[in-house]
């Protein structure tokens, strides 16, 4: 263990090797030649209350997209307040503190304080009148949920090749400016692609896949950039070495998750594409296409 640390206000209690909760304790490492550093957390007793008659209430906030846990802050402390107070109550008298704090946390105005409803932090149940009073520090989160309005679309689009319309599936749960990594990506194609030599040859946006149809050799890349100005993001990547069993499991040519790809970013004319996948390979993809192309009445 470290040395035993001092804290003013404070008198120092006991360690715990293991783990923080909600900020109670605070950390300290220790650090060893030639051995990898170690933290321990202490946990410290207030000298201004030696009967332990008062507490706090630390109120967070969780940020979700959809269902999808985002992060976590800490908006504020409600301090020296006598034991016994009911939690629910107090947190409703200090509704609008707990508002004006959300701007500094919130990502530029993209989440909305939806439910209005408190919620224990270690138990996730949301809190009635009955449920706590204070004793010592209470911990208490709201939940903030994405508006509808700032949600963006990412398509991702799976193609066995250069020219080969593919597959295209919906991923949700992202906001402007969020980045859609090879591993978003990689986590749906094992959903919907078997294979034990698959192979994602990188991810381009909808501009540098044309060029790659069109010959050129734009530089494949990691991650793309949700548009901040609320446009689709369309995700194009190349897969080999897989076979398609669709989001059921089963063997198909399309799903209602991952419908084949009916329109050209080639051209932008709608075309009718039927498959039949056979088999596939790094070098090629055996398929029967038969298709009617649609033009524009002009």
């Amino acid at each position: 263990m470290p040395e035993n640390p001092t804290k003013t206000g404070y008198s120092f209690q006991k360690w715990y090797p293991q783990g923080n909760t909600a900020g109670r304790l605070d950390p300290y490492t220790k650090f060893v030649p030639g051995q990898t550093p170690t933290t321990y957390w202490a946990l410290f007793k207030d000298d201004s209350d030696p009967n332990n008659t008062r507490g706090a209430i630390k109120i967070f906030a969780r940020y979700y997209v959809g269902t999808t846990f985002r992060y976590e802050a800490h908006l504020y402390d409600l301090s020296d307040i006598q034991k016994g107070t009911n939690v629910l109550d107090l947190l409703k008298t200090h509704e609008a503190e707990t508002r004006d704090a959300l701007p500094y946390h919130d990502g530029d105005g993209l989440y909305e304080w939806r439910d209005t409803y408190y919620y224990d932090y270690n138990t996730g149940a949301k809190l009635t009148s009955q449920d706590l009073t204070v004793n010592g520090d209470q911990y208490v989160f709201i939940k903030l949920y994405a508006k509808d309005s700032v949600k963006s679309n990412v398509m991702l689009y799976v193609h066995a090749g250069i020219e080969s319309a593919g597959h295209v599936f919906e991923m949700p749960g992202y906001l402007p400016k969020d980045l859609v990594t090879r591993d978003d990506v990689a986590a749906v194609i094992k959903k919907n692609y078997t294979g034990s030599n698959m192979k994602i040859q990188g991810l381009y946006d909808d501009e540098s896949f044309t060029q790659l149809r069109n010959g050129g050799k734009p530089t494949a890349a990691n991650a793309l950039t949700v548009p901040s100005d609320g446009k689709i993001l369309k995700v194009h990547v190349l897969l080999s070495n897989a076979t398609y069993t669709g989001s059921n499991g089963g063997s198909s040519s399309s799903s209602s998750n991952g419908n084949v790809d009916t329109s050209n970013p080639k051209t932008g004319d709608s075309i009718y594409v039927a498959v039949t996948v056979l088999g596939m390979s790094a070098a090629a993809l055996a398929a029967v296409y038969f298709f009617e192309k649609k033009r524009a009445a002009r």
